[in-house]
């Protein structure tokens, strides 16, 4: 498919690898993406302080999903959305919502069909009230959930081993950076979710959207789970520990040489997500992580298992103009900076 608009398909990260560029910081993004007067996004957060909710210091855990008026914290919407809409998720405990207010309002003005979009956003059952309430102040006119899932968050939290060997940070054990692999579970049983929705979007909170995302629905998957960018800057011998591996007798399938796959940003098949089970095979991965005495990968904490759950092979390709990296980091390579230059970012910036 051609590249449609000037800005094309480019998503801006905001601090981590995601989709599009990565920023150091959220206060760069207005300086960076002036030139499309559509996402004037830093500058339209009115009282900035306002999107960051309250962390609650002795909140008690429920399993109801509920906000503190007792009501449904999803029920709002009368529409019962249909396939025929983008279903977008963001995974996140953080109090400050600047972020992902950035990356929803940038997802709505970057596509010709924002009626379309439905944005479903997981927290802790301790945030979700109050996070509901600040986005709809500040999302007014979109349409928006919020979910939250106290066993669920709960059975994710049992399966993470974090050690500080593996040289990863702390807080990448969080139960939320593994949600996305849960998507189906937090979104069932909601009245925003209904089995004729046949693929779900995820991208981390740090991303902008400077494409329209209404594509994905008609991307050939190719009988895949899900859908990522290929990265080839980083293969499976720079996260796995192959010499463990082979101890253990794990290696079979693996790659170490196989190009990793960006998990800041990815399209997920509902159905084969489920037909090939690849959340079981995550948690098979972090039970192995868990069991063995060596550690089985550095350095990052839920891309790891996802990458050996695909075996670094089983997903379908996105184009690379849906994700550049470098731009967080002191260098750029050329091919990343390629991408870059051809959508009309210069080396002044």
């Amino acid at each position: 498919m051609p590249i449609s608009g000037h800005w094309a398909r480019i998503f801006c990260g905001l601090g981590l690898v995601a989709f599009g560029c990565v920023l150091t910081s959220f206060f760069q993004l207005e300086h960076v993406i002036s030139r499309r007067t559509a996402v004037q996004l830093a500058s339209d957060v009115a009282e900035p302080n306002s999107i960051v909710a309250q962390k609650p210091e002795d909140a008690e855990e429920t399993d109801a999903k509920t906000d503190d008026t007792g009501e449904d914290v999803d029920s709002e919407e009368p529409t019962l959305p249909s396939s025929e809409d983008v279903h977008i998720c963001i995974c996140s405990d953080d109090i400050d919502l600047r972020p992902a207010v950035a990356a929803m309002r940038s997802a709505m003005a970057s596509t010709s069909r924002p009626q379309r979009l439905v944005f479903h956003y997981i927290t802790s059952p301790e945030l979700a009230s109050q996070v509901h309430q600040i986005l709809q102040k500040h999302l007014a006119g979109v349409r928006l959930y919020v979910h939250h899932d106290a066993k669920l968050q709960s059975h994710i939290a049992s399966v993470i081993d974090f050690r500080e060997s593996s040289g990863a940070r702390q807080s990448l054990a969080s139960a939320f950076n593994f949600a996305p692999f849960y998507l189906q579970e937090y979104l069932s049983g909601s009245n925003s979710f209904n089995s004729d929705v046949t693929r779900l979007v995820y991208m981390d909170a740090d991303i902008i959207v400077l494409g329209d995302v209404v594509e994905l629905l008609t991307f050939n998957m190719r009988g895949h789970s899900c859908a990522a960018v290929q990265y080839c800057e980083q293969r499976f011998k720079h996260y796995i520990n192959f010499t463990q591996m082979e101890i253990l007798g794990m290696t079979e399938g693996q790659d170490p040489e196989a190009c990793i796959a960006n998990r800041g940003f990815f399209v997920v098949d509902v159905k084969t997500w489920k037909d090939q089970k690849i959340t079981q095979k995550i948690e098979l991965w972090l039970q192995a992580y868990s069991d063995s005495v060596g550690d089985l990968w550095f350095g990052g904490m839920s891309q790891p298992p996802w990458l050996l759950a695909l075996e670094g092979k089983n997903y379908a390709r996105l184009g690379q103009e849906w994700n550049c990296n470098g731009l967080g980091r002191s260098a750029m390579n050329e091919q990343e900076s390629s991408i870059l230059m051809k959508d009309g970012f210069t080396e002044e910036v």
